[in-house]
């Protein structure tokens, strides 16, 4: 099996986390933004509304003002290659007749021209340097989103997490034991 659509774009991520959607957000609904980074940035780094209209990722780096997206468009649910990224989450999300919304704060929108459906989202990253300023803004980290038909909503969570290295120094003699709990 293979994608039916490719979509191979440079993007700008800032603040750490991009917003995935069917549509803009219209000023009406501004409040459920916020709400959404405040739950992946206090969870699992992933937040979506219940329907999956909206979907916010949290990035390990602050900013890449280069950043390679690839979204692709499958048939059926992918294979698995969790193995070759360090970020990895799934939900659910629906696209609209004016395609597949990117978004970053500050950031220019781009619209991806996914065909309208409800799609099951993989979304996974790697090229990872350090969590928070990467010391560039072109790091070289970059994502993917894969997407196929999904019946209905799906709850966001984490696949796989990566851990900053530094971060992993600092806990040797410290008595940390173990992976922090993780909600959900």
């Amino acid at each position: 099996m293979r994608p039916v659509q490719v979509f191979d774009l440079i993007v700008v991520l800032e603040y750490a986390v991009f917003h995935l959607s069917g549509a803009p957000l219209p000023d009406a609904a501004a409040e459920v933004l916020p709400r959404l980074v405040d739950e992946a940035v206090a969870g699992q780094g992933i937040a979506s509304t219940a329907g999956n209209e909206y979907v916010v990722v949290r990035s390990p780096h602050q900013n890449n003002f280069a950043m390679p997206l690839l979204v692709e468009v499958w048939p059926g649910e992918p294979p698995d290659d969790l193995d070759n990224w360090q970020e990895a989450f799934c939900t659910g999300l629906v696209v609209g007749a004016g395609g597949l919304v990117f978004e970053s704060p500050t950031a220019e929108t781009q619209i991806v021209p996914v065909p309208p459906e409800r799609y099951a989202v993989r979304i996974t990253g790697r090229g990872f340097r350090r969590r928070g300023w990467p010391g560039s803004t072109t790091p070289g980290d970059e994502w993917r989103l894969q997407l196929w038909p999904a019946l209905d909503p799906i709850g966001p969570r984490r696949l796989r997490a990566w851990r900053d290295p530094k971060e992993a120094l600092a806990r040797e003699g410290s008595g940390w034991a173990g992976e922090p709990p993780q909600d959900g």
